[in-house]
């Protein structure tokens, strides 16, 4: 049930932010600049309320978010393609074998405070990938690694996806390789 709760309330987060983007909001721009520890009157109105123990991870995507769409169009989102979701498939959009892209993931790996993550994070939403993260999928990474105990499996997802490739999924009713006869021998 709490599964739920939060993940309505990441839903109705990224659309705060992307309502924002789209009036061009001048909060967004005060999210780009927002560092941890800081105290920023239009950043904590733009996050709003959060569930409990949860407001630094809003904190951070909404700085992510800022910086990803700072000078983009406001053109409603185009689909998500199937191999962009959290952050270490973000990351992988720059190229599993660029140095920089595997020094940036290291460094998100390696991050042990919210300045590290958010530093790294950041630089990350500099690059100017072509697709954004899967919004809701980011925010709920960071609440994950806001979780001391939780921390380490984090770290191994963001490996995980940043260092495998997966194929995009098979289209529905496209034909397979396995014919029917065999199916059913």
């Amino acid at each position: 049930m709490d599964e739920d709760i939060d993940h309505l309330a990441n839903r109705d987060f990224v659309k705060r932010l992307t309502m924002a983007h789209s009036s061009e909001s001048p909060r967004l721009a005060s999210a780009a600049r927002w560092r941890p520890g800081d105290v920023a009157g239009d950043v904590f109105a733009l996050v709003g309320i959060t569930p409990p123990g949860k407001y630094r991870s809003f904190l951070m995507m909404a700085k992510l978010f800022a910086i990803w769409h700072r000078g983009r169009s406001v053109a409603p989102p185009m689909p998500q393609p199937p191999t962009v979701h959290g952050i270490g498939r973000w990351a992988r959009q720059l190229g599993p074998k660029n140095p920089k892209a595997r020094r940036l993931i290291d460094r998100i790996i390696a991050a042990d405070t919210d300045d590290d993550l958010t530093s790294a994070l950041a630089a990350l939403a500099a690059t100017r990938t072509r697709h954004p993260p899967h919004w809701e999928v980011v925010l709920a990474e960071l609440q994950r690694w806001a979780d001391p105990a939780a921390r380490t499996d984090m770290r191994f997802v963001w490996a995980r996806d940043f260092h495998r490739h997966r194929p995009p999924r098979a289209r529905e009713g496209a034909p397979t390789t396995v014919s029917r006869t065999l199916e059913m021998t």
